[in-house]
């Protein structure tokens, strides 16, 4: 094989080594969100009694509004994670540990501006998805989850910047394990029903940005 080729052939292997050890990390913690999805319903039919069906959409409802809060808030992942790849490339630490500080003073803002506007924030998307009271208690209670939420988006691309995938997959694991043991321990377990699902997303989640501060450290 021509020295050229060659030199070709084994810069394709480790670049495929390389992306395949950032893309299995991630596919695997993307799996787990159906999972706590499905757990979340079943809990949901299951504590709220006769009224499961009920229980079942008004956490619809809820997923629904805070998945469109959350998602408008990706762009710090995103951000984050190429201009952090492109300076760990360039061995640019400077600029790493700038993005690691704009990342987190930016999802912690977001954070905190959304619980300061919770309330004209909940009451418009209560209007306009037509949600009951069993949806306001639900927001109302895991609207606490939300700055952790942002900033576990800021963290995962920061790490995933740093060519590692594998924190913020055993983090989204545990995160997703701690949000259905809390919610099954808080919802029937405690009778708190929906809003028990609530508040372990609010436990799961700030415990996720707990656990990767402490191995930032």
């Amino acid at each position: 094989m021509p020295k050229n080729l060659q030199n070709y052939s084994n810069f394709a292997a480790v670049m495929n080594r390389d992306i395949l050890r950032i893309a299995i990390p991630n596919i695997i913690s993307n799996v787990t969100v159906p999972l706590m999805g499905i757990a979340s319903t079943f809990i949901a039919g299951r504590a709220c009694g006769g009224e499961g069906t009920l229980a079942i959409g008004a956490l619809s409802i809820g997923v629904t509004i805070f998945n469109f809060i959350y998602w408008n808030c990706s762009f710090i992942r995103m951000g984050t994670s190429g201009i952090t790849a492109q300076a760990f490339g360039a061995q640019d630490f400077e600029t790493t540990t700038a993005m690691l500080i704009r990342a987190v003073g930016i999802s912690a803002a977001l954070g905190v501006l959304v619980l300061l506007l919770q309330y004209p924030l909940g009451e418009l998307s209560l209007w306009i998805m037509n949600g009951s009271q069993m949806v306001s208690d639900y927001f109302y209670a895991r609207i606490w989850a939300v700055p952790a939420g942002i900033m576990l988006f800021g963290l995962n691309g920061w790490f995933t910047g740093m060519q590692n995938a594998v924190v913020p997959m055993a983090v989204a694991i545990l995160v997703n394990l701690i949000h259905i043991g809390c919610s099954y321990l808080f919802s029937i377990v405690g009778t708190m029903g929906l809003e028990g699902i609530a508040l372990a997303s609010v436990v799961a989640q700030w415990t996720g940005v707990l656990v990767m501060v402490a191995v930032l450290l």
